[in-house]
């Protein structure tokens, strides 16, 4: 497509149709853009970022703000052999970079429950240490039954998972008791931090 300027000469390289922007720095009305590359990108100062949604949808998969979760209610729950880490539920992830959290409620018929324990882990039925980078625990050490100091509820926050490929995660838990049983249920929830 030959275009001619003001001055006479040929504009080689154009594709495309629409008017020529001579500026360097156009202002474009409405432009569609096809697959770009930059090295930059400028919000406006009034957004302060990036503008997130401002209906009740859910990010698609492979997006920032993904979220994948899991849940075993209590009528579901597992059951849990004293000292013994168990998986309540898991999630499979993809990979990215990912900040996942759980709850875990820990019951049963005990006449003592000694330790109470939660987690996220990447490994099935492990509890991760404080130190991994790759999951996060929550211990809660009061003894007694369950049914004088309430079912024990447990949080494990905050873990950051980096994954390099699609991987299972799991929620799980841990209690050591007597003279009973012990049962678990909760919820994994992960959300793509970017």
């Amino acid at each position: 497509m030959a275009v001619i300027n003001q001055v006479g000469n040929a504009l080689t390289g154009s594709t495309g149709s629409g008017a020529f922007v001579g500026a360097n720095t156009p202002t474009l009305i409405t432009p569609v853009i096809g697959a770009a590359t930059g090295t930059s990108l400028a919000f406006s100062p009034t957004t302060g970022g990036i503008i997130g949604t401002t209906t009740n949808d859910s990010a698609g998969a492979g997006y920032v703000g993904e979220v994948i979760s899991s849940s075993v209610v209590a009528g579901s729950a597992i059951s849990l052999t004293t000292s013994t880490v168990a998986n309540v539920t898991c999630i499979s992830l993809t990979a990215g970079d990912w900040d996942v959290n759980g709850v875990v409620q820990i019951s049963g018929t005990a006449t003592a429950m000694l330790l109470c324990g939660c987690g996220v882990s990447i490994t099935s039925a492990t509890r991760a240490l404080s130190s991994d980078t790759n999951g996060s625990s929550a211990f809660d050490l009061t003894a007694g039954a369950p049914s004088a100091v309430g079912d024990r509820v447990l949080s494990a926050a905050g873990a950051r998972i980096s994954l390099s490929a699609t991987t299972t995660v799991y929620l799980v838990a841990q209690a050591t008791f007597s003279g009973g049983t012990g049962i678990a249920w909760g919820r994994i929830v992960a959300r793509r931090a970017r």
